[in-house]
């Protein structure tokens, strides 16, 4: 598969989190080819299976969550606009982007408004916008907008991903749609091998809104291991100052530390230098703010660890990567499962 144009396809789809269903069927429809069966739960959540031929193999659910960042309609106004809450975006990037409001009505295009220079105070310039005082222009009048529009309605970014130099491409919802196409690209490497694990591949709805996809498919699937693939922070020009971001297009981050057991990280990086594949390495002391946070205590609980691209820009509509860094997660990722025997503590499956 092409793996920059799978990415650039997946994260044109509008899937705020809650609202998944278009996505969950393409997520779907790429995994169906490399995998020995492929369900849509309940929760929306896309669950493949690729069973291993070795006897009592361990289980690995392999995740990756496919929801988007986007805004929730809180009421409309008697004049037309509709004041709304974000989920997951960053509000500071929200002023003057174009919408799609996903109505009963079908979509509906709007824009975020924003006051021109010319009428705004002197020092106006300089404070940034509460959420709370920004409106969404639905370009009609409050009695038609109310007929279309109702709370509780989601409303993603109206943009495509574009190509940059470098190799590099932007858009929405690379958090985590990329993540995504570096698992199916791995699925499709892994086609012809027997795995020493039976693999549980899990695409995921609402991580954004609270980890619960990857929660119900943890609780129901009871894997031994989770391995999660997300996005971290990838450096930019004023990030100098923070110490969790890395190099963009130099490999993936693995994760060691409470919320990633260094022991699985240790079999990533080893399948990464047996392969002469770059990565880098992040400290996760706490929560890694991914789906293996609740994961790791679903149900029975598990082994967790977590890989990442480098993106910059994240919960924005221009969230950017190297299509180099997810070449190299798809291949660490196949070598990984490809070996994976999961960890033996005295006998013992270990905790």
């Amino acid at each position: 598969m092409d793996l920059k144009r799978a990415i650039m396809e997946l994260s044109a789809i509008r899937g705020v989190s809650g609202g998944e269903g278009e996505i969950s069927r393409a997520a779907a429809e790429r995994m169906r080819p490399f995998v020995d069966s492929v369900r849509v739960d309940r929760f929306g959540n896309v669950v493949g299976y690729m069973r291993s031929a070795e006897t009592g193999a361990p289980t690995l659910m392999l995740d990756a969550h496919i929801d988007q960042v986007g805004l929730m309609i809180a009421d409309v106004t008697d004049d037309g606009f509709a004041h709304f809450v974000p989920i997951g975006v960053d509000p500071r990037t929200l002023l003057s982007n174009e919408m799609i409001v996903l109505g009963r009505g079908g979509p509906i295009k709007g824009v975020i408004s924003a006051l021109p220079p010319h009428l705004q105070n002197e020092g106006d310039d300089l404070k940034p916008v509460p959420v709370g005082e920004m409106t969404l222009d639905l370009g009609m009048t409050g009695a038609r907008a109310r007929e279309l529009v109702r709370p509780g309605d989601l409303v993603a970014f109206d943009a495509d991903p574009v190509e940059l130099l470098g190799n590099n491409i932007a858009g929405p919802s690379m958090d985590n749609r990329a993540g995504f196409a570096c698992v199916v690209r791995a699925l499709e490497l892994l086609a012809n091998t027997n795995p020493p694990c039976n693999l549980v591949v899990t695409a995921t709805t609402r991580e954004e809104s609270g980890y619960y996809g990857a929660v119900q498919c943890a609780t129901e699937e009871r894997p031994d291991y989770i391995l999660v693939v997300d996005a971290c922070h990838a450096r930019t020009g004023d990030a100098e100052r923070y110490a969790r971001v890395h190099e963009p297009g130099s490999g993936p981050v693995v994760g060691r530390g409470a919320n990633s057991s260094p022991r699985v990280a240790e079999h990533l990086i080893d399948a990464a230098e047996r392969g002469g594949l770059p990565y880098q390495l992040e400290a996760i002391p706490k929560t890694s703010n991914t789906n293996a946070w609740l994961a790791q205590i679903a149900g029975v609980g598990a082994t967790t660890a977590v890989i990442s691209l480098p993106v910059k820009y994240m919960h924005t509509p221009v969230e950017t990567l190297c299509v180099d860094d997810a070449e190299t997660l798809a291949r660490l990722l196949y070598a990984f499962c490809r070996d994976f025997k999961g960890l033996r503590v005295r006998g013992g499956e270990a905790a």
